[in-house]
């Protein structure tokens, strides 16, 4: 395939991707910063990332702690699977 062909092919997927995958994202970024009256605003970010997830700290605490205790079983269950393989 020439050159000249592989540029031909290349236009209707770049277009593609600029029409039906970058744009739609640049649209929800932008708007992302705009409240329902069109002002800029960063309160939608705040609401996303801290509404109340955590009530009070010894519910993330208690989230802390099932996260790690997951994290040492996944590891204590890999480690013993890739024992096993090796030998």
């Amino acid at each position: 395939m020439t050159r000249r062909a592989r540029t031909f092919y290349l236009i209707p997927y770049a277009f593609w991707i600029l029409l039906f995958v970058i744009a739609p994202i640049v649209l929800i970024a932008y708007y992302s910063f705009f409240d329902i009256d069109g002002n800029f605003t960063f309160s939608n970010y705040v609401n996303f990332f801290y509404a109340g997830l955590f009530e009070d700290d010894g519910e993330l605490f208690l989230v802390c702690i099932f996260d790690y205790v997951i994290y040492v079983i996944d590891f204590v269950s890999y480690g013993a699977c890739f024992d096993k393989i090796e030998t």
